[in-house]
């Protein structure tokens, strides 16, 4: 409605305020995983495989801030009908992705495939 309008400044607004309250959200549970990933990822896994995948999930969890504030801005241009270079930053992200765990794989292991995820994000 906003953009039929031409309310550009309610669009503006209305980005910024969505993006402002999933950062409310997301950024406390960013910070849990960071504080009680790994404590729970040895509860829930045993001492062993929690060991190992605290590392992953510990980088894994440096995109939660940023890909939940992406997505208030990818439904407002899917509301404008406006895709054509988020589509292509996010296809030119998953190709950097399989690129990257290609090369991080065999080096660095599961904690190499999560770089490769974190990087492009």
């Amino acid at each position: 409605g906003m953009d039929a309008r031409g309310d550009r400044d309610g669009i503006r607004r209305l980005f910024l305020t969505a993006t402002q309250w999933v950062l409310y959200l997301a950024i406390p549970v960013n910070l849990g995983l960071w504080c009680f990933g790994r404590p729970f990822l040895v509860r829930w896994l045993g001492p062993e495989a929690g060991a190992a995948t605290a590392p992953p999930a510990a980088v894994l969890a440096l995109t939660v801030t940023v890909g939940v504030a992406q997505s208030a801005a990818s439904r407002i241009l899917y509301g404008l009908g406006e895709l054509r270079w988020f589509a292509r930053l996010t296809l030119l992200d998953g190709v950097a992705n399989v690129l990257l765990t290609l090369l991080l794989v065999r080096p660095f292991g599961v904690e190499g495939v999560a770089w490769a995820v974190a990087v492009p994000n």
